[in-house]
């Protein structure tokens, strides 16, 4: 069943109650009217679990004035509400909110007025700058963080967050990797589409790290050993196209309890693959080579089902996945 529901007016609250088992995140993309507002923040008072999402092109809905209706929310995400020029509407949700996504917008957003949340669980921010280190200072108790299309380095520099236990860092840019030192009990570590990473041997230093993906990292052409990363279950190299000779995941193999490895968008040959053979711990592939006879060769030998998708994977392991 879907993991999220759409709603616009009219609607009836019952239709989001027969989802309820699998329901993740309501969204609306237009005003409703008052009596369906008001349902709709029953039902996520009932349920704190569900987020709720913002979205499209609606300018009235852009003013955040809609908030009003959701003094308990727990979760907000206006991630691709695009006419949104100012967050004071934020001013509406309680001060204990726990999920926060200030995701896409036409408009770079000043964060001051989302300093008022100081106990954030999870934290989204896509391109906004003015004020962001100052919203991360305040969030002591930050578990999840994820940061979209920044220069990273000065902001890493000043993360104090001693329980962060999942990192995504996607596009933007970053060289240094002294930040590896601030988030050493990192579960959870994406980075994506990065520019200036050359080297990811600072793996070896997140001991506690249980799943790590790697995406369009054009220049790093090595993976470090990880023999000492004893936690790590699960890997995702995405289209990691400088990885391409024959001993690339030697590396992998020396994972001690490597469960579950997807590779796609990948330029390896099908040898690359012929370490993890008789890798006892490692139960799960999955493989995407540009072709589907070189698909096929890498999956008769190694002779093992799919990937978990990331949901399940995540919720088995007990990891917050970010994106």
């Amino acid at each position: 069943m879907e993991r999220f529901v759409t709603v616009q007016s009219p609607f009836d609250v019952a239709s989001l109650r027969a989802s309820i088992d699998t329901l993740e995140r309501v969204q609306i993309d237009r005003n409703l009217h008052d009596d369906e507002y008001l349902a709709l923040a029953s039902f996520l008072q009932e349920n704190p679990q569900i987020l709720l999402r913002a979205f499209g092109f609606d300018q009235e809905m852009a003013k955040l004035e809609f908030l009003r209706w959701f003094p308990s929310l727990r979760k907000f995400s206006l991630a691709g509400l695009h006419h949104v020029t100012t967050l004071e509407g934020l001013r509406y949700l309680p001060a204990d909110l726990a999920y926060l996504d200030l995701g896409e917008t036409a408009h770079a957003l000043d964060l001051e007025p989302a300093m008022r949340f100081e106990r954030l669980r999870t934290l989204r921010v896509v391109q906004h700058v003015k004020g962001l280190v100052d919203l991360l200072q305040v969030n002591k108790e930050l578990r999840a963080l994820a940061l979209w299309r920044h220069s990273l380095d000065g902001i890493l520099q000043t993360l104090e967050l001693p329980r962060l236990e999942s990192l995504a860092l996607t596009l933007g840019s970053l060289k240094s990797d002294s930040w590896v030192s601030r988030v050493g009990d990192l579960h959870y570590l994406a980075v994506r589409g990065t520019r200036g990473v050359t080297t990811v041997d600072w793996v070896r230093k997140l001991r506690s790290l249980k799943w790590l993906w790697l995406d369009d990292l054009s220049k790093v052409g090595r993976l470090p050993d990880l023999s000492a990363n004893v936690e790590l279950l699960r890997v995702d190299l995405t289209d990691m196209r400088n990885l391409r000779e024959a001993d690339s995941l030697e590396s992998l193999r020396n994972a001690p309890n490597l469960e579950e490895l997807l590779i796609t968008e990948s330029r390896l040959p099908v040898e690359a693959f012929r370490p993890l053979v008789d890798k006892a711990s490692l139960r799960r592939v999955g493989v995407g080579l540009g072709s589907q006879r070189r698909n096929e060769d890498a999956q008769t030998l190694l002779a093992r089902p799919a990937p978990s998708s990331l949901t399940d994977f995540s919720s088995r392991i007990g990891v917050i996945q970010v994106v």
